[in-house]
């Protein structure tokens, strides 16, 4: 993450912890932030949101093992009780999950206006800040002829590559938004069969 990117994230985040902290009663001021972002990451703005602010970030991270999962199973658990201030998620299924069930308030962020609808909720309770690239990573060594090296994730049923590729469990975090939007794109026998 650059640095420039880490200041775009801080300056986004900014109002949003904000908005969160209106009626909070500690002793010391302090945000409660659950983060799916990865922890390396994240943690690279949250000094700066506590410098500028003076608002001491307490930070709950989701595990590699319950990836996007865990955080959204306690944020529907702490319904009654929220203990969370800011959730930020990265995996657009639970967030829009955790929106129908009522589970976020709305809040008009000044530094989403210029992104395009797409990118934010109508009803403003979540905004989408980033994007995930799906790549495919071919070793070289052992296809070194460009012609036959798989193109697209369906090039990859082919039997050839049987035993020979590898990705993430398609039950958890953002694989299993990639299973749902190849069932969006294909249809359900055609992903059933992929």
């Amino acid at each position: 993450m650059t640095h420039k990117n880490s200041s775009l994230q801080a300056q986004f985040l900014l109002p949003v912890i904000f908005f969160f902290l209106a009626g909070c009663s500690h002793s010391e001021p302090r945000v409660v932030l659950y983060s799916a972002q990865d922890q390396e990451f994240a943690e690279k703005v949250l000094p700066d949101f506590t410098r500028d602010t003076g608002f001491r970030v307490d930070t709950k991270y989701d595990t590699e093992a319950t990836k996007s999962v865990n955080l959204y199973t306690e944020l529907v658990n702490e319904k009654a009780r929220p203990r969370c201030d800011v959730h930020w998620n990265n995996e657009i299924l639970a967030t829009i999950r955790l929106q129908r069930q009522g589970l976020y308030q709305p809040y008009d962020s000044p530094a989403a206006s210029p992104y395009p609808a797409s990118a934010k909720a109508a009803d403003k309770t979540w905004y989408a800040f980033a994007a995930r690239a799906r790549i495919i990573i071919v070793n070289t060594e052992l296809l070194p002829n460009e012609a036959e090296r798989p193109k697209s994730l369906l090039d990859l049923a082919d039997p050839r590559w049987k035993g020979k590729i590898a990705m993430a469990k398609p039950q958890f975090g953002t694989t299993a938004t990639q299973a749902a939007f190849l069932f969006e794109v294909l249809g359900a026998e055609k992903a059933k069969d992929f």
